[in-house]
């Protein structure tokens, strides 16, 4: 027994000697690749074959135009004494690699969907300078020198043990790259403070991207109408190449956040509405007032400060609602239940949506 640990302990020294964290340019790894015969090798055989779609080559070479962090790459390493030539292979990062490369050939056009300024252009295409700073740009690259397979799968087995399975959003984020993503991602950031002043997103909830999820609901009640949770990847698939209104419904989201930050002056987090469920009843009722929202059959004319007075006494009638213990109607009680049980259900959102435009409604005397 202690021989085989004092084994295992000498073969981890060997391994923590053996791992070298550098930083390559893109020139430096483009030139290993174009080198005859190849000093980088992108397909060896532990290697996923390349599968990206021209979306998310774009997507990756818009990070890098802007200067931001991609994840690390792994390379292992191996020089022949002999011949005294260094054969680098791609252990993690293979598909990155081959997208960067192909960039560089003139292989895709940047998308405008990820660039405004450079979409549609190809690599040579691209000012001097721009040229210039992307082959400059470097990547963060782990080296792992002479090891063998089982050394390198090791290693893999304990990176992927401490992976956290991904959410719908996430897996989204990962399958998506144009304009409905870029929208919805837009706005997310820019609320990071909405979010977290009025208590609506932990900063746990952001790290796992439920306030870009939650911006995709708005947008598709913005679009379409209130729709399940569990729909929201079409809209993503559908104004993937092509989305027109963006601009208008911005603007449009923009004003609706604002109006209601303002009905308590920038902040709710002391009432119910710093809850999701509620929120979304909420900007629906005001969007559905200001530009109506499809399907949704309630009466409606555009909101003024004039009605703010009058629309916190129904939102403070609802919270009421919500906290009655007694003499509770049917009506009352399918309400509650909207906002505490399967809340991303559409029967539930419709439910919490049509009690909250009618107490609005009521109380701003619209018929």
């Amino acid at each position: 027994m202690m021989y085989n640990q004092s084994k295992s302990t000498i073969r981890e020294q060997v391994i923590m000697r053996t791992f070298k964290p550098r930083a390559f340019s893109i020139s430096d790894l483009y030139d290993w690749y174009n080198q005859t015969p190849s000093q980088l090798i992108l397909n060896p055989k532990f290697q996923r074959r390349a599968v990206w779609t021209p979306q998310s080559k774009s997507y990756l070479i818009n990070t890098i135009l802007l200067g931001l962090p991609l994840p690390i790459f792994f390379l292992r390493q191996n020089t022949d004494p002999q011949s005294k030539k260094t054969i680098r292979e791609v252990v993690d990062g293979q598909q990155r690699l081959r997208a960067i490369f192909d960039f560089v050939d003139n292989g895709f056009q940047l998308r405008k969907a990820q660039n405004e300024k450079y979409g549609g252009c190809y690599f040579s295409e691209l000012p001097p300078d721009v040229q210039s700073d992307f082959l400059s740009y470097e990547l963060s690259v782990n080296v792992l020198v002479d090891l063998d397979d089982k050394d390198v799968l090791d290693i893999f087995a304990r990176l992927n043990s401490y992976g956290v399975k991904l959410n719908t959003q996430e897996l989204i984020n990962a399958k998506y790259f144009g304009y409905f993503k870029q929208t919805v991602y837009s706005l997310g950031f820019n609320f990071t403070k909405y979010w977290e002043v009025n208590k609506l997103f932990s900063n746990a909830n952001i790290m796992r991207m439920k306030e870009v999820e939650f911006v995709s609901e708005l947008l598709v009640v913005m679009l379409d109408g209130i729709q399940d949770i569990r729909g929201i990847d079409k809209y993503y698939a559908k104004y993937d190449e092509v989305f027109d209104e963006r601009a208008e419904l911005i603007h449009r989201f923009e004003e609706t956040m604002d109006f209601i930050a303002n009905l308590y002056d920038g902040n709710l987090s002391h009432t119910s509405y710093c809850s999701s469920p509620l929120f979304y009843s909420l900007f629906t009722a005001i969007y559905h007032l200001n530009y109506g929202v499809k399907d949704f059959l309630h009466p409606r004319r555009p909101l003024e400060k004039a009605d703010y007075a009058k629309l916190r006494f129904a939102l403070t009638e609802i919270e009421d609602t919500l906290n009655k213990k007694s003499d509770i109607t049917e009506d009352e009680q399918k309400f509650i239940i909207s906002c505490k049980k399967s809340t991303g259900h559409k029967i539930n959102k419709v439910t919490r949506c049509n009690f909250v435009m009618r107490t609005i409604n009521r109380c701003l005397d619209i018929k």
